[in-house]
């Protein structure tokens, strides 16, 4: 099996996690601070997405190589796969807002819940939040993305 194959598989299985978590397991518990785990997932899912293109891009020798660095790696599709594959600018704002609330977060801040919020707070004061809206926005934002790029890649 391909590298691209096998990460669009691991892709679409973040993504129904997170699909399942924000629609099925939030209700439930209606646990704000599930927030946090449902953006890493789709965060994850999001990145595997873009990270499977590339590869596929790199085996049909339309790029040179597929970078290490997730920084990178982001450039190059929003230089060369955004375009090439008319991909919705707005699935590159949003995986750039994942990527600093999951970045903002993995600095070992504090979290705490205020008003149906999860908030993520620096050692400095300065405040990352999210709510259920948003990711659950964010979540069928990025179904089409995904759904697209499992298509491309068939």
């Amino acid at each position: 099996m391909e590298q691209h194959e096998l990460l669009i598989r691991r892709a679409l299985e973040n993504y129904e996690i997170a699909d399942h978590m924000i629609y099925v397991t939030y209700p439930l518990v209606n646990d704000p601070k599930l927030i946090g785990s449902i953006t890493e997932r789709l965060f994850k899912a999001l990145i595997d997405a873009v990270t499977a293109i590339l590869s596929y891009d790199y085996l049909y020798k339309r790029i040179n190589s597929v970078p290490d660095d997730l920084d990178k790696r982001l450039e190059l599709f929003k230089k060369v796969i955004e375009k090439r594959y008319n991909i919705d600018r707005s699935i590159v704002l949003l995986i750039d807002d994942l990527k600093k609330f999951v970045d903002f977060r993995g600095k070992g801040h504090i979290e705490f819940v205020r008003r149906e919020n999860l908030v993520v707070c620096s050692s400095g004061y300065s405040t990352k939040t999210i709510n259920f809206r948003k990711i659950k926005e964010y979540v069928n934002q990025s179904k089409s993305f995904i759904i697209k790029v499992n298509k491309i890649l068939d």
